[in-house]
């Protein structure tokens, strides 16, 4: 029976170890505050070197994502195509005539 209460004990002893060494919360708290902090200060500073060296994908001139999404999807161009079809949706066709002449005398050419 000492056996088996000293093997309790001593196991006991090994539980209940790292509750008597763990971190007060506020010792916590402040531990996490200074490791989002430094996430944040990493974040930070990436942001920081992104604006001062655009990356690559933006200075070649290539779609970025929401034009190539827009091409995937047969949108890409929709809003140039928008504004041509605003601008030809005129009712008479007498004021486009007229917008037509107008345009080929300020140019100096004939349509």
């Amino acid at each position: 029976m000492k056996k088996v209460t000293a093997i309790v004990l001593f196991l006991s002893f090994f539980a209940f170890h790292g509750i008597l060494f763990a971190m007060t919360p506020e010792e916590a708290k402040e531990a996490r505050f200074k490791e989002v902090k430094a996430i944040k200060e990493k974040q930070r500073a990436e942001r920081e070197a992104e604006k001062k060296n655009p990356p690559a994908s933006q200075k070649s001139g290539q779609p970025g994502f929401w034009e190539k999404e827009g091409e995937r999807s047969g949108l890409g161009g929709s809003g140039n195509r928008a504004g041509t079809f605003f601008k030809n949706l005129n009712p008479v066709p007498f004021f486009k005539e007229q917008d037509d002449r107008y345009q080929a005398r300020k140019t100096g050419t004939i349509k």
